[in-house]
């Protein structure tokens, strides 16, 4: 089987773009740093060094269940507090002006129960501040899916088909409105400009391709189906006239008050 561990060197390859997505939830964030805040699957700690951007001094704890991404984020910076830990276990020792998570939640099942268990986390007026991706209509996520359907290792791969289930921002208002003070969601698409199909491959391999990959039985296989699946990029993202390719990727936001 292939690891299960994330590697921080492959989800570092495109970092600016995946950072990104943190900065524009933190602008919407209306709290003022001066609690204890949490980063909740912190990566190779790009999110805390958001978070410390803008309230330089701040007590951060950060989380994340990768020891590889662990490794890296220590060494990004001593002073946050950093701690290997599932989301699904999570129970912190103290409550927090804010919990932010970035990229990280789509990976946990049963929001239904779990953003109102992450919402009783906070400080009183607290907020909750949540980035997923929404690319499930997407040309990327439809041609993961049907290179996993045609293969002979179909079966293999039906739990990472399962895992990329969509959830819309109405199922996040219902769940959320009844636990919070107030709601913002908002969707955006990012184009991401690539030098080509295999750069969108090695993008998708640090994140999606994973789970599908950690089914597959041993590397030839593994390699077999990389391959299928660059193939059919290659079809779908023509290079425009710079010879770069564009991957249009969309992004759920919510920050909810308690």
């Amino acid at each position: 089987m292939a690891t299960t561990d994330w590697s921080s060197a492959q989800y570092g390859r495109f970092l600016d773009e995946r950072t990104r997505p943190a900065h524009d939830l933190l602008a919407r964030v209306q709290v003022d740093g001066s609690g204890p805040l949490a980063d909740l699957g912190c990566g190779p700690g790009n999110s805390a060094a958001v978070l410390l951007q803008r309230w330089p001094g701040a007590e951060v704890d950060a989380f994340d269940s990768s020891p590889d991404m662990l490794a890296t984020a220590r060494a990004s910076n001593p002073a946050v507090n950093w701690f290997q830990c599932d989301v699904q276990d999570w129970q912190p020792q103290r409550a927090y002006q804010l919990i932010f998570s970035n990229a990280v939640l789509h990976w946990v099942p049963d929001h239904e129960l779990l953003l109102p268990r992450l919402m009783g986390y906070l400080q009183a007026d607290g907020a909750l501040a949540v980035q997923v991706p929404a690319h499930h209509d997407s040309v990327l996520h439809r041609e993961l899916v049907a290179a996993s359907l045609d293969s002979p290792w179909e079966d293999e791969m039906a739990s990472a088909r399962a895992g990329l289930s969509p959830a819309t921002p109405v199922f996040y208002y219902d769940v959320l409105a009844p636990v919070c003070r107030h709601i913002d969601i908002w969707e955006t698409c990012y184009f991401h400009r690539m030098d080509g199909s295999r750069d969108i491959l090695e993008w998708v391999r640090g994140t999606a391709l994973r789970p599908f990959l950690a089914a597959l039985p041993h590397d030839e296989a593994r390699e077999m189906f990389a391959g299928e699946l660059l193939r059919r990029l290659q079809n779908r993202f023509p290079a425009h006239a710079d010879g770069r390719v564009l991957l249009p990727f969309k992004r759920l936001f919510f920050v909810a008050y308690r």
